[in-house]
């Protein structure tokens, strides 16, 4: 996650430089040139985050299922008693 992360902020700041190349150049091979640059690492921050919430969510999932192990578990040392 930490690697992810630092990924996620270096693809951003590779954006913003990007943008602001776009808005500095002339020509419009290099308008082309920065605003491609510029939408494939908007795309990569975009599936960084989307990965980084997909991982959040399946540790809350693996979380649940534990507490639930743990009930049934109590309840069954209960039954059997």
């Amino acid at each position: 996650m930490i690697l992810m992360n630092i990924m996620t902020v270096v693809m951003f700041v590779f954006f913003i430089y990007c943008l602001v190349q776009f808005f500095q150049a002339e020509e419009v091979k290099e308008l082309i040139k920065w605003a491609g640059g510029s939408i494939i690492f908007l795309l990569g921050v975009s599936m960084l985050k989307i990965f980084a919430w997909l991982q959040m969510d399946k540790n809350a999932v693996l979380r649940e299922i534990k507490r639930l192990e743990i009930q049934i578990s109590s309840i069954s040392a209960k039954i059997s008693d």
